[in-house]
């Protein structure tokens, strides 16, 4: 019998468009024996016929092909689970591919030379064409070939870029909740934290096609990421992961708030009720790792002044304010920046704008003829800043802000920005 190094697990719903690429890319793995698993979850395309047809042309090849009903991601993931024969597992969606020819190779020796149960390595973003280094963690990138403590880093994001021992997984029942959004986070976090050691291999092992998520959402979908974040922000407090409790705090308050916002409806519904009691749970977990009876986070905040607001009267009253302002500023000159600006100029308000702000500019730097300073000229100013940046930086922007003693600052919704940015073709 052939001895399986790596299952490579693959849930497919309706992936026609990007499957042959995707099983290509693992084709180019060298030195290492492993087997192919497809679980088709539900297609409705022709995905199912692709695969049988790729199969039929690669018969060398340990390619297995298995069917359930549409029941999301995570459930097609733990059925490949089971269903594995390799010695550790990798995970593969149908619209992303494997990138070094070498990955799995280092991070299978790396696991058996440690005597570790997982396995990282670096990985890649692919957005609209731009190929960036997946970058989760800032200065706090683990360092290679070493073995490392979980509870060092407590990242909850990258699961994709790292493999796992199978036997590990089972024993310890660690399998991906059934839900249909932020499933991925708590299944790494549960499976690292019973780790406890992991290493980080010097190679690239996956790259992500980033695609537009506020489209993946609907209110049952964030009921399932509520769900998600708070079964996260409860087993960081059960464990003492500080670091994991303010990132999931974090992702909900600024990364998801929007998203969560334009999924609360103005009517009663039994989804909006959910909604909304979540919210509050997730506020008394706050309160409890902060020891604040009376502490309300910034996603409570929000709701309680845009619940009730829709898409167009939100976008009426920023209208409101601004052609009452003499002058503002926009902070950020990417594409969220631009995209904002784009709007304004459409409804003639673009003469406003005094100035984009950056932390940092360069000398004569100009966006759309409009000058760009940095944070330093721009303090002492009156003007209102709207902050115009993906909400992963918002925190970050307004604690910068703060320590430049601006308070005159908004921070315009995420989900609103989007959208204005690919209206105006901002994104190239």
């Amino acid at each position: 019998m052939i001895c399986i190094n790596v299952s490579i697990i693959i849930p497919i719903f309706n992936g026609v468009n990007t499957i042959i690429g995707c099983l290509d890319s693992i084709l180019l793995q060298n030195y290492i024996s492993y087997e192919i698993i497809c679980i088709d979850d539900g297609s409705t395309d022709s995905t199912v016929m692709c695969i049988k047809k790729y199969i039929k042309e690669h018969e060398n090849l340990n390619i297995r092909l298995l069917h359930q009903k549409n029941s999301g991601s995570g459930s097609a993931r733990n059925r490949g689970i089971e269903a594995a024969q390799g010695e550790y597992i990798a995970f593969l969606d149908a619209d992303d591919c494997f990138v070094d020819s070498d990955a799995l190779e280092k991070m299978y020796k790396l696991c058996k030379e440690k005597g570790v149960s997982v396995c990282g390595s670096r990985g890649q973003i692919s957005n609209n064409g731009a190929i960036l280094e997946a970058d989760f963690y800032k200065d706090s990138n683990p360092p290679f070939n070493m073995v490392i403590d979980y509870s060092d880093y407590q990242m909850d994001y990258g699961y994709y870029f790292f493999i796992y021992n199978r036997e590990f997984l089972i024993n310890n029942h660690i399998y991906f909740p059934d839900y249909r959004r932020y499933q991925d986070p708590v299944f790494f976090v549960n499976a690292m934290s019973k780790a406890k050691k992991f290493v980080m291999a010097d190679t690239t092992l996956y790259r992500i096609y980033a695609s537009d998520y506020f489209a993946k959402f609907n209110p049952n979908k964030v009921i399932d990421l509520l769900d998600a974040l708070i079964d996260n922000m409860k087993f960081a407090l059960d464990n003492g992961y500080d670091l994991l409790f303010e990132r999931t705090s974090d992702r909900l308050n600024f990364e998801y708030s929007y998203t969560i916002l334009h999924n609360i409806s103005t009517e009663y519904t039994a989804n909006n009720s959910k909604i909304i009691s979540l919210i509050l749970k997730a506020n008394e977990l706050e309160r409890l790792y902060y020891r604040n009876d009376e502490y309300v986070m910034q996603l409570l905040q929000m709701m309680t002044q845009y619940v009730g607001i829709g898409r167009k009267t939100y976008q009426e009253s920023l209208i409101a304010a601004i052609e009452a302002e003499e002058k503002i500023a926009i902070y950020g000159a990417g594409v969220y920046g631009k995209g904002f600006y784009n709007y304004l100029a459409k409804k003639r308000l673009s003469d406003k704008v005094s100035c984009f702000v950056t932390s940092l500019s360069k000398n004569d730097e100009r966006v759309e003829g409009i000058p760009v300073i940095s944070i330093e000229k721009y303090k002492g100013s009156n003007m209102r800043i709207y902050v115009a940046v993906h909400e992963q930086l918002q925190k970050e922007i307004v604690k910068m802000l703060k320590e430049n003693s601006i308070e005159n600052y908004e921070l315009l919704d995420g989900v609103f920005l989007y959208g204005e940015s690919l209206n105006n073709h901002a994104i190239s």
